[in-house]
């Protein structure tokens, strides 16, 4: 949970240690024993999306770009588009809270994940929708990898940047605390759900998954999204995958935007635009 301890890392802005590709890291690299390393080789990936992460808690060590680096509390890891980094931890790895955002045009997904024996508990998941904020973290970036600004004026820039989400996530943490506190444990099931499917854009949101999450059958489940959210689980993957599409499509590739929106290929995506769903959330 997101203690007083925590919340004072995350508003310790100011003495945040940075790993990033933008100038050398402030933390140490590490040599791992060989098993850990192979573990990691197999769970790294590359994203379109430039992702965020900040310990909170404990120690963890992130890979990034095939070196791999110690992270302590009010670390904070920058993965910019298309760099190889991991994603998990194996049992190995100490304890540890971290906080993950994915950062995309119009939003910020972002999530409080606990780290027990290398299983990922989800404390919050919680959508940043502030695009004029989104654009100045995006801008600062763009001109730092550039070169247009100096490393350490657009690392100082980005950082501070990140630390006016993180409080406001704070903030609204607080108040969707006091508007869901008497909601029924159903309710909090289906907005836990959703929440799950807006950070994901639709991919790995098959309805048996959905369903166990929550603790309801299949069949149940989809009753009681329908009634909560006003529109079944396929009409909502669809105006958020309209959306997403909108925000990619005059600068991704076709298979850049498919893998994105969870489509197994190129080929799903343009048979899902040949049905008219382009549009869905107008």
């Amino acid at each position: 949970m997101l203690d007083d301890v925590k919340k004072s890392v995350l508003a310790d802005f100011r003495n945040r240690k940075i790993v990033s590709s933008i100038m050398p890291p402030e933390m140490p690299e590490v040599s791992l024993p060989e098993n850990e390393r192979i573990w990691r080789d197999e769970h790294s990936q590359r994203f379109y999306c430039r992702k965020v992460s900040l310990l909170l808690s404990g120690k963890a060590f992130r890979s990034l770009n095939g070196k791999v680096y110690i992270q302590l509390p009010n670390t904070l890891v920058l993965i910019n588009y298309g760099e190889l980094h991991d994603c998990g931890a194996p049992e190995s790895v100490p304890d540890h809270y971290s906080m993950d955002m994915v950062i995309r045009p119009s939003s910020i997904c972002c999530g409080g994940y606990e780290y027990v024996k290398g299983e990922k508990i989800t404390d919050f998941n919680y959508i940043f929708k502030d695009i004029a904020a989104i654009k100045q973290i995006n801008d600062y970036w763009d001109s730092t990898v550039s070169g247009d600004i100096e490393p350490a004026i657009g690392l100082f820039c980005i950082n501070n940047h990140l630390n006016l989400v993180f409080e406001s996530i704070l903030h609204d943490l607080k108040q969707i605390f006091r508007r869901t506190h008497g909601w029924t444990p159903q309710i909090q099931a289906i907005e836990k759900a959703r929440t799950y499917i807006d950070a994901n854009c639709g991919r790995h949101c098959d309805i048996g998954f959905l369903a166990q999450m929550s603790g309801f059958s299949s069949m149940h489940f989809q009753r009681l999204f329908r009634k909560h959210i006003k529109m079944t689980v396929k009409q909502y993957i669809n105006v958020l995958r309209s959306r997403r599409y909108d925000e990619m499509r005059l600068d991704c590739p076709q298979k850049v935007i498919a893998e994105e929106l969870g489509f197994s290929s190129a080929a799903a995506l343009c048979n899902w635009l040949r049905k008219g769903y382009l549009g869905f959330n107008n």
